[in-house]
């Protein structure tokens, strides 16, 4: 018989959060504050070349909220130089397209986490920078949490499978009494190969050759628990 499950780790950026607007459409709008006009296409193009700037192969995330401030700093300004703007200071673009200030629950998500507590344990394991925490506190999140495991503070990213071991021994649990829930094929198949079971959020109904359990929002991740029988 199956094992109960006592542990529900959640991903946190498109499976808890997620940002309305895109981002070439902040930039554009940052920047027509400071009447300077970029058309969208432009602007997500030159996003895409300072991604490829700033994180060259062998890229390691910043470790602390001071780095992450600073490879902020530095990508505002190799995103400027790429649309040719020399006229604003980079700090007017940080604040104006960072996901901390833009990032929203889905509708369901608060409601999906009371319904969870209580009856299970929960935790995070998400791949993010050090500044998730602001987002988290921002949104009302920390507090349903006991254990949470950012990847840019413990040097170990999913899909690979320490993150998830991390976090297991952080709750001191074996896997078969978890489960997973991630909008990331790779992410599930990794937890599921380790023994936890796995939630594939697919909001657009796209992975459909995914052999994972696909659900299009949260609250199934709810009624399959609570259905889940004891040994």
């Amino acid at each position: 018989m199956a094992s109960r499950t006592e542990v529900v780790f959640f991903d946190v950026g498109d499976t808890l959060i997620y940002i309305p607007e895109e981002r070439a459409e902040k930039i554009v709008r940052t920047l027509a504050r400071s009447g300077i006009e970029v058309d969208v296409a432009k602007a997500h193009a030159a996003a895409i070349q300072a991604d490829s700037d700033m994180r060259p192969a062998g890229f390691h995330a910043p470790a602390t909220i001071a780095e992450e401030d600073l490879f902020r700093a530095a990508f505002a300004r190799r995103l400027l130089d790429n649309l040719g703007i020399t006229t604003i200071d980079p700090a007017s673009l940080v604040h104006g397209i960072h996901y901390t200030d833009y990032a929203v629950c889905y509708p369901e998500t608060h409601d999906v986490l009371r319904a969870l507590q209580g009856g299970v344990r929960l935790g995070v394991i998400s791949n993010a920078f050090p500044r998730l925490s602001d987002v988290m506190k921002r949104l009302g999140l920390v507090d349903y949490f006991e254990v949470v495991v950012n990847s840019s503070l413990v040097d170990a990213w999913k899909p690979d499978s320490p993150i998830y071991e991390l976090a297991l021994a952080e709750m001191q649990v074996p896997a078969e009494v978890c489960a997973f829930v991630d909008d990331l094929v790779p992410n599930i198949a990794t937890a599921e190969r380790l023994g936890l079971t796995g939630f594939l959020v697919d909001r657009q109904w796209q992975y459909h050759d995914a052999p994972h359990r696909r659900i299009a929002d949260l609250w199934p991740v709810v009624d399959v628990l609570v259905s889940m029988p004891e040994n």
